[in-house]
């Protein structure tokens, strides 16, 4: 899976990654940054880049560059898209260090997780706090709320987590305090 990520990344190829735990839910974009525990893609979104996502090589059951991905890579190629894309200023060699950083930097995440009984799937909120086998959440909703309770969500459901993008640097302006 490594290899391939590293032509994929080496090659400026637009990926769709397939996940085990196949949701619906398949990552997409353009490789940055690759460690044995981590790919970090571009997100691309109607030919722009829009933020990171980060997945955890374990998670990942097929990478995919059919057709509709080598389209999207010469269209994005051809107008030179790919110039704004560089890998971001996190440590991305591993899962924990990454979502130490974004702590850190108090930016909102989107985060993915396969769903037990006590997560829902997907979660928007900043990190609060990281241990070696959760992640702490405390989440805001639609209208830019930030939720009364905290969720925890177990590391090994973990499907990937976005930051940056468009989307979540609006919500990030309009957020109160917390």
């Amino acid at each position: 899976m490594t290899s391939r990520l590293l032509s994929c990344l080496r090659r400026h190829q637009i990926v769709r990654l397939e996940l085990h735990a196949n949701l619906g839910h398949a990552p997409f974009g353009l490789p940055v940054a690759l460690s044995a525990e981590l790919v970090t893609l571009v997100f691309f979104r109607d030919f722009r880049p829009d933020g990171f996502t980060a997945v955890p090589i374990s998670r990942i059951s097929r990478i995919h560059t059919a057709a509709y991905e080598r389209a999207y890579t010469r269209i994005c190629a051809t107008d030179n898209l790919f110039a704004r894309c560089s890998p971001p200023r996190l440590d991305t060699t591993s899962l924990i260090p990454l979502l130490a950083d974004l702590q850190r930097s108090l930016r909102p995440v989107l985060v993915n997780s396969a769903p037990t009984h006590t997560t829902n799937q997907t979660l928007l909120g900043r990190i609060t706090a990281i241990s070696d086998e959760n992640l702490i959440l405390r989440p805001f909703d639609a209208t830019a709320t930030w939720q009364a309770r905290s969720n925890t969500i177990p590391l090994k459901t973990l499907l990937d987590v976005q930051w940056n993008s468009h989307y979540l640097k609006t919500y990030h302006r309009h957020l109160p305090p917390i």
